[in-house]
């Protein structure tokens, strides 16, 4: 399957100190398009334990810089060793932005399992909602945020179903809040107060027969807080754009 993903994330903190502030905001961009050819899978396993992806594109950017990544035009081998994935171009391991992509998505979390938590456990008809175990997701997701698993809530809702080329489609809504309670033990920071809104609007094929879709993210973040000697205030707003397409078998 062809894959497109588009990010951008407008992050924006002050920090106050004896009485001085400083204020500082960045615009991060991510721009992937590969192909994804699945080699091997275990019985009812989730994941392919070896698969190929072709880079197509991959640049990422800072305030209106862009970089293009080392596997840009290349074909990285992904295979599952143990319990974690390794990823390697011509033999050589893949290193820097492009292993921290991909360790992202392989080897943190199971977000299989997060998008499994995220459906009904029941039939539902076009405007119906659901409540999703936030707790779970929480902990599928593995997000490097700490957040208050026990304050989190995550509903879904059906928008509308429609066919397609002989495929059932449906759209998707999904929203998922939570208090944040600590940036991970990297920060130096004690959160005062912090909120997490996950807002996910999906487009694509529902009866199981394809990956065609389409999918829209945008996720914010608010933190207070500090440390010693100083206050900070941090905003985020990421947003995410991604369709897959299925290719020919070959």
């Amino acid at each position: 399957m062809k894959v497109t993903v588009e990010e951008k994330a407008d992050s924006a903190f002050t920090v106050s100190a004896k009485g001085m502030e400083q204020a500082k905001s960045e615009t991060k961009t991510k721009s992937l398009v590969y192909v994804d050819e699945v080699i091997d899978v275990a019985a009812g396993a989730k994941k392919p334990t070896k698969a190929k992806r072709t880079y197509e594109k991959a640049v990422v950017g800072a305030n209106g810089k862009g970089t293009t990544l080392p596997v840009e035009g290349k074909t990285v081998l992904i295979e599952k060793t143990g319990d974690k994935y390794a990823f390697t171009v011509d033999g050589k391991a893949v290193e820097g932005e492009a292993l921290r992509l991909l360790e992202g998505e392989f080897n943190k979390g199971d977000k299989n399992d997060a998008r499994d938590l995220m459906l009904p456990n029941k039939a539902v008809k076009p405007g119906d909602t659901w409540k999703i175990d936030g707790d779970g997701l929480i902990k599928a997701m593995g997000d490097d945020l700490k957040l208050d698993r026990a304050k989190a809530s995550a509903t879904g809702k059906l928008v509308k179903a429609y066919k397609q080329d002989g495929k059932q489609f449906g759209v998707i809504e999904l929203t998922i809040t939570s208090p944040i309670t600590d940036l991970g033990p990297k920060a130096p920071v004690k959160v005062k107060d912090g909120s997490l809104s996950v807002t996910l609007t999906g487009d694509g094929v529902i009866d199981g027969s394809s990956p065609r879709g389409k999918s829209t993210a945008v996720t914010k973040v608010k933190v207070t807080g500090g440390g010693t000697g100083f206050d900070l205030t941090l905003e985020v707003t990421a947003t995410e754009k991604r369709t897959t397409e299925p290719l020919p078998k070959q």
